[in-house]
């Protein structure tokens, strides 16, 4: 390997390793609604509970798909989101464990997710929608079997 794809390779680390440290601090939904331009697609930390857990119907969306996706509200005593989890999760390291798909109503997770922000589309809407995309999931005080 050359110098230049070996320094290459450590910036890129130090920058994943920077991001992942940003988010070691639950961020409370009402911070993240309050300006969510701060954290649009930044990766934050979530802690809270399940709600209304729906698994989308595979046949509306392409391409195939190879796990069901998922959506939930996650709330917090300051609020509520918008969850939604992929087909292809992937936890830090490899493929979720199984226990992902495992997840119901009034489970407490903490969830790292990135942020994304769509404006206001109607003239009458004030705020922003705002949802976040799951990139790992942790049930607290149930461990995977």
């Amino acid at each position: 390997m050359g110098i230049g794809k070996a320094i290459a390779l450590q910036m890129l680390a130090l920058a994943v390793a920077a991001s992942l440290s940003l988010a070691t601090e639950p961020v409370k939904i009402e911070s993240l609604l309050t300006d969510p331009q701060h954290y649009h697609l930044k990766s934050v930390l979530l802690k809270g509970t399940v709600h209304q857990l729906h698994a989308l119907d595979k046949s509306l969306l392409s391409p195939p798909y190879m796990q069901t996706p998922l959506t939930f509200i996650l709330s917090d005593e300051t609020g509520f989101l918008q969850i939604l989890v992929p087909d292809r999760f992937w936890c830090q390291g490899g493929p979720c464990p199984p226990f992902i798909l495992e997840l119901m109503n009034n489970d407490s997770i903490e969830l790292l997710g990135r942020v994304s922000v769509e404006p206001a589309q109607a003239p009458g809407d004030l705020k922003p929608k705002v949802f976040v995309t799951a990139e790992d999931i942790r049930r607290l005080g149930k461990e995977p079997s």
